[in-house]
């Protein structure tokens, strides 16, 4: 894998849709519901950074987003370090629920997790009035996923394969025929179905969900948190480095 310049990792810092509260959301959702092309919905985490530090083609799937994100304390701190106003988080497990709500009746497509995470994930969407007309666990080749999508046409498919699978896929089912809004959700369908549980309110309020969610799965989180923790810091002084060399 080919690694990416701080100037393509500023870039995507750049590329951020920044939603300062809840009627910026809903109006951002909106314009992802009434667009009539189709849009790819990514969202930028401190893993994210991480993982495109080092695949240059993964932090160019991140920029060819419609829509990309601000997820999480990290990348908040990250704008704050190179002077840009961070506005409201734009967590995934916040804003694609509050998304799909305001979905209507328009089918859906379900990609990702595993059974039967995936059953209770589609019920709860469905308890909650949408319309879900594929669900398809997230270990299958990419053909079974792009078939699917073109047999029943859904105006949502939301991706649950993690990253860097999901943005890959996503690039290619954007370049179907038809119009669609499609959603890099990361963890969003085991949210749904109860696998794992939001932090408590006055924990995300102190930016510390990502501490909730490390004491839950510890061993697949411990590398992300703690050894990306520290890949990212670093990542975010060579931003800020380069913003005070020569000629800045």
């Amino acid at each position: 894998m080919a690694g990416t310049s701080i100037e393509e990792l500023r870039e995507l810092l750049d590329k951020l849709t920044i939603l300062p509260d809840i009627a910026a959301q809903d109006i951002a959702i909106a314009r992802l519901l009434t667009c009539e092309r189709t849009q790819v919905l990514s969202f930028l985490n401190q893993h994210a950074l991480n993982l495109a530090t080092e695949d240059a083609a993964y932090a160019r799937s991140l920029l060819s987003a419609d829509m990309l994100l601000r997820d999480g304390v990290g990348i908040e701190m990250a704008l704050r370090a190179i002077g840009r106003d961070p506005g409201g988080n734009g967590s995934g497990t916040d804003f694609i629920p509050r998304l799909l709500r305001r979905a209507g009746d328009r089918p859906i497509a379900l990609f990702g997790t595993r059974s039967p995470w995936l059953d209770y994930a589609n019920a709860a969407i469905c308890a909650q009035g949408g319309r879900v007309v594929r669900a398809i666990d997230g270990f299958q080749p990419q053909s079974r996923y792009i078939a699917a999508t073109l047999a029943h046409d859904p105006a949502i498919v939301l991706l649950g394969l993690g990253m860097p699978r999901q943005e890959v896929l996503a690039a290619r089912l954007a370049a179907l025929p038809g119009q669609r809004l499609i959603i890099n959700g990361g963890a969003i369908l085991d949210f749904y179905a109860g696998r794992f549980m939001r932090a408590p309110r006055w924990l995300r309020s102190a930016r510390l969900e990502w501490a909730f969610r490390l004491a839950q799965e510890p061993r697949r989180l411990s590398g992300r948190y703690i050894a990306g923790g520290h890949r990212f810091a670093l990542t975010v002084a060579r931003m800020r480095q380069h913003m005070d060399g020569p000629g800045s």
